[in-house]
C-alpha cells in the first residue's frame, strides 16, 4: 500500500521475467515458503521467488497447461488446481513440495 494525497493506493511491483516474454497475470497463489505460482497469457504457470521468474511449469511433452490465461490457482495438500479461460479445470497431482518449501522435513 502506498499513501498518496488522495488516500491509500495499491502499489504494484514489476516482476523480472528473465528470458520469458512479459505477460499479464490473472491468477496466482502464494505458497507457504513465500514463493508465488502464477498463470501467464500463454497458458503455463510461472514460479516466482523474490520478484524473479525462476521456472515455467507446463504439462508433459511441453504441452501448455491451458489454451489461454490461467484465471485462478489453488494449492491444497500437494495438488495444484488451475482454472483457465479455456473453460477447463485441471488438477495436477505433481507435487510442488520442493518448490513450495525452503527445506524438506
Amino acid at each position: 500500500m502506498a499513501y498518496t494525497f488522495t488516500g491509500l493506493k495499491l502499489q504494484g511491483n514489476l516482476g523480472k521475467f528473465g528470458k520469458k516474454e512479459i505477460s499479464d497475470i490473472d491468477g496466482y497463489k502464494e505458497l507457504p515458503s513465500g514463493k508465488v505460482v502464477s498463470g501467464c497469457e500463454w497458458g503455463n504457470m510461472l514460479l516466482w521467488d523474490g520478484g524473479l521468474c525462476k521456472v515455467e511449469i507446463s504439462r508433459r511433452n511441453k504441452r501448455k497447461c491451458h489454451q489461454g490465461s490461467i484465471q485462478q490457482i489453488i494449492y491444497d495438500e500437494g495438488e495444484v488446481i488451475t482454472i483457465g479461460i479455456d473453460g477447463y479445470v485441471r488438477v495436477s497431482t505433481v507435487s510442488l513440495y520442493p518448490l513450495s518449501s525452503s527445506s524438506p522435513s
